[in-house]
């Protein structure tokens, strides 16, 4: 993956280099993992973060084997996003829209 992007607070836009042959896991989990642990994360972006995370577990898994030390790295990571991602939505069911009158 090659990250692009410039300005303070702007998005890293991806593109991949899976044409090239590359191996992308790590740049898939880095990623992955500033989109949920960003103070200002979206909730697409911590639905992103999660599918990401739960993408890149699931391949390593078929290719590297479940035991190996980046697959099972995934574990925790992967736990806590999903664990912001419910939160977050649960906090997005209980808190009225903005702008909306109580």
């Amino acid at each position: 993956m090659l990250w692009t992007g410039s300005g303070n607070g702007q998005r890293l836009q991806r593109t991949s280099c899976q044409s090239r042959g590359e191996v992308v896991w790590p740049a898939r989990y880095n990623y992955a993992q500033s989109l949920y642990k960003d103070d200002d994360v979206t909730l697409d972006d911590l639905r992103e973060a999660t599918t990401t995370l739960e993408d890149t577990e699931r391949t390593a898994r078929r290719v590297l084997g479940g035991a190996h030390p980046f697959t099972t790295g995934i574990q925790a990571p992967l736990r806590n996003a999903r664990a912001a991602l419910r939160a977050r939505e649960t906090l997005s069911q209980l808190s009225p829209p903005p702008g909306s009158v109580k």
